[in-house]
This record gives C-alpha cells, structure tokens and sequence, in this order.
C-alpha cells in the first residue's frame, strides 16, 4: 500500500441557491511523490472544512457536495477540501472558496391596488 498523502486538487464553489451552496471539485490524479493516483481506487474520502471546523465527510469517488439550507449559517465564510486516500491519510487543504451565505427569507408579498 502506498504511503503518500494526495496532491492539491482544484475546488470550486457554484452558488445554486445563496444559502445552500454547491461544492464541486477536480481530484488529485497524483500522490505527492509523483506516483499516479487512481481517485475511483486509491481515495476513500473527501473532507469539507468551513472555517477550520469539519462540516462534511463524502465518500470517494463522489465530486460534489451540496449543503442543506440551514448547514452553513447566513454570513462570510472561507471553506477548504482534503483528500484521505485508502491509509486514512489526509492530503493538505485545497485553495480556499470564500463566500457569502444570503439568509433565506420569505419572498415579498405581491401588493395590488384596486
């Protein structure tokens, strides 16, 4: 079994709804040594963190994440991926997606005038 951890890998953020948030990501293809890393084979999971706290485990080889509404709470917030390969050993963080979460309020009243 190989024993390197995962290369960087790109991390993205696609805003479906402004507060429930969609993560998309690109797996490494290479482990840090250089050796080719299989990501449907050699990874067991991906982690999601906002603000240094773990907010989701995704099981591999699943390349997306979309948070329920009341996971991520209205304001600013910074998140980061990591890939765990098959040894449980975690890659070092993606880049980092910063973004705003909208509060979900009730669309406005239709007003008529008669």
């Amino acid at each position: 079994m190989k024993k390197y951890v995962p290369l960087l890998f790109l991390f993205t953020l696609i805003a479906a709804l402004p507060y429930a948030p969609e993560f998309t990501w690109t797996p490494p293809t290479r482990f840090v040594s250089g050796a080719v890393l299989n990501p449907e084979t050699d990874l067991s999971e991906y982690r999601l963190y906002c603000e240094e706290a773990l907010i989701a485990t995704i099981p591999a080889p699943t390349l997306e994440y979309l948070t329920s509404a009341n996971e991520l709470s209205a304001g600013p917030h910074s998140c980061y991926l990591t890939a765990v390969d098959l040894a449980l050993q975690e890659s070092g963080p993606s880049g980092v997606v910063n973004f705003i979460v909208a509060a979900d309020v009730p669309e406005p009243p239709v007003l008529t005038y008669n």
